[in-house]
């Protein structure tokens, strides 16, 4: 470490030394040159120690196959609660005992499911129908409320999706563990099918 640089440089000088520890000098240096450019060099003066390992740590387990670019990595760092798979030993969230019956691949696989429902209603507030209104859970406290029956097949479809995700990851992991590009292709492939069917159900 050298004295006379910054905290900034020195944590984006550490931060080099992960990216080449990984993906190589060679494939470091084409992308970005042999130093820490500015734009990452500044980006360390806003990003927290914890949130930088944050980081490294979700890099390291998504099997990224070359260097990130600053958003890229700086969405590692920052995204609470995210759509990132598995990132290897970490504490276990335990759902409430007195109403959920799961497991650990059932917490995933809800967590994966409300991200991913979440991203397509953001970009689409209609695209698996109507959901419920604000008004309609006042005075209906079902579980769908006033929500369009496409709504709520289309949900119910993609619930499936995930509970087979779910099945086909206990089973595997029974061999021990799960390597996390087969839970992400697996993923794929299952929410892939839902869309499919998805889309003949709302016309498309």
């Amino acid at each position: 470490m050298n004295p006379n640089e910054n905290p900034s440089q020195q944590r984006a000088n550490e931060l080099w030394k992960h990216f080449v520890g990984m993906f190589g000098g060679d494939a470091v240096e084409r992308k970005y040159g042999p130093t820490p450019p500015p734009e990452w060099v500044a980006m360390m003066s806003l990003l927290k120690k914890p949130e930088v390992d944050r980081g490294v740590r979700r890099l390291t387990y998504s099997g990224a196959k070359g260097v990130p670019t600053l958003p890229d990595f700086t969405r590692l760092c920052r995204t609470i609660g995210s759509d990132d798979f598995d990132e290897g030993e970490r504490t276990r969230v335990l759902p409430n005992p007195d109403n959920f019956q799961g497991d650990e691949w059932d917490v995933v696989a809800n967590r994966h499911l409300l991200a991913y429902v979440t991203d397509r209603i953001k970009s689409d507030p209609q695209c698996f129908g109507r959901p419920a209104t604000v008004q309609g859970t006042r005075v209906d406290k079902s579980r769908n409320a006033d929500a369009s029956s496409d709504f709520v097949g289309c949900v119910d479809r993609l619930v499936r999706a995930k509970n087979l995700w779910a099945v086909d990851m206990r089973d595997l992991a029974a061999g021990g563990g799960v390597p996390v590009e087969t839970q992400k292709s697996v993923w794929a492939g299952y929410i892939a099918d839902a869309e499919r069917e998805i889309s003949q159900r709302m016309g498309g």
